[in-house]
């Protein structure tokens, strides 16, 4: 018993070990002052197992603003390729996970590319890093920059006791799906206040806490670079975006803003 204990905190330690890669290739990067179109890749882990098909773990971060997390390059009969973040696939008719006619689970992208030539950007930058001795690699990414570093929020009405939209987003050429909209309470006062929820995966520490990490992970200091005109000037790139997302939700639903607070302006700053 101690002696699996003992494994999986190596396990979690390196997961966390990797999260501190992704954070210093950041810093790296944005040391190197590129252009917005920027795109920079790291191998957070290689995979030593002849038997595993997956051969390392890796992250790409967007004109330093955005970081996409949990990609994987794996090995096949046709050659090496890159997986991207995936969960099992839903089936409305069951209510549950999706499975194929052999009772196999399906699985789908949570956050991909959207274009034939962003997916040849991502992949070549992947594989540069991947081939290379110290895991790093950056090309110029999307040609198209109007579009590619405008944060795209797509929502839908729910109607749920918290959940109020949910929807994917789009950013730098990809797209996150499973986004959600929530009301969530005040502590102080019990008003409703909005939150955004990009999905994540927990990585659990050393002492014993638990965090949470994005797929999708929008940077605080996003705004290292200039980006075009239509983005709006924010110093907290993060919590412009969330912003953005939120009044994209209102427009769907208008049922968040009757059950906000009525002294709080949605155009302003929301802290959660």
């Amino acid at each position: 018993m101690e002696q699996a204990k003992e494994e999986l905190m190596e396990q979690l330690n390196e997961v966390i070990g990797h999260v501190n890669v992704v954070k210093q290739s950041n810093e790296q990067a944005k040391e190197k002052k590129l252009n917005p179109s920027y795109m920079y890749a790291v191998i957070t882990k290689r995979v030593n197992d002849e038997d595993s098909a997956i051969k390392a773990y890796a992250a790409v971060t967007l004109s330093n603003a955005v970081t996409l997390h949990g990609i994987r390059l794996i090995e096949s009969d046709k050659g090496m390729f890159v997986a991207m973040p995936q969960k099992q696939a839903y089936d409305s008719e069951t209510k549950s996970g999706k499975l194929d006619e052999e009772g196999h689970p399906e699985y789908e992208n949570i956050v991909f590319p959207i274009t034939k030539e962003t997916r040849e950007d991502l992949n070549k930058c992947l594989m540069d890093a991947y081939n290379s001795e110290d895991g790093y690699s950056y090309i110029s990414a999307n040609k198209n920059k109007s579009r590619a570093y405008r944060i795209t929020p797509t929502l839908y009405a729910r109607d749920h006791e918290s959940i109020k939209a949910s929807g994917s987003v789009e950013f730098g050429g990809f797209v996150c799906k499973d986004v959600v909209v929530a009301l969530r309470e005040r502590k102080d006062n019990g008003n409703l206040f909005p939150v955004v929820n990009f999905p994540n995966y927990c990585v659990e520490k050393k002492d014993g806490t638990k965090t949470y990490i994005d797929y999708m992970e929008f940077k605080e200091d996003g705004h290292g670079y200039d980006f075009d005109e239509h983005v709006e000037k924010e110093k907290d790139f993060k919590l412009l975006a969330k912003n953005i997302i939120i009044k994209e939700a209102k427009k769907v639903n208008p049922e968040i803003e009757m059950l906000l607070d009525k002294d709080r302006s949605l155009d302003s700053p929301i802290k959660s």
